[in-house]
């Protein structure tokens, strides 16, 4: 599914979409949030939030959803960010075959030991 979203929210009801399987959200520069039931999307394997390398840092989004580590059908994810909600641990559980930028939006005390946690060894990390 491809969405381009002008808003600063995706609509909540797409976390009904159980059996969505890839998620394409480029273009939506706008976008600041992922829904709060984004988890429910339990059979999502590529989520693109539009990473292209270093031209898009300046994104707008500033954190990934709440129990974002429930994703664990998630292959392939074009950037995370660290905020609020989530540390790099919440990729632990993760079976990520693609490279992967991480943006930390956020410091956090606790980053050295979810870092350990998160278990990237292995991973193709840029």
């Amino acid at each position: 599914l491809k969405v381009c979203v002008h808003a600063h929210y995706l609509p909540e009801g797409i976390t009904k979409l159980r059996y969505l399987q890839i998620l394409d959200l480029e273009g939506s520069s706008n976008l600041r949030e992922l829904p709060r039931e984004f988890y429910r999307l339990t059979s999502l394997k590529h989520l693109r939030l539009g990473a292209d390398g270093l031209a898009s840092i300046n994104t707008s989004l500033i954190d990934m959803s709440p129990r974002f580590r429930e994703l664990t059908s998630l292959q392939s994810l074009d950037r995370f960010i660290v905020g609020e909600n989530n540390g790099s641990d919440a990729l632990s559980g993760m079976n990520l075959a693609e490279s992967l930028v991480i943006y930390f939006e956020k410091q956090r005390e606790s980053a050295v030991s979810e870092a350990g946690k998160a278990n990237l060894k292995g991973k193709k990390l840029t």
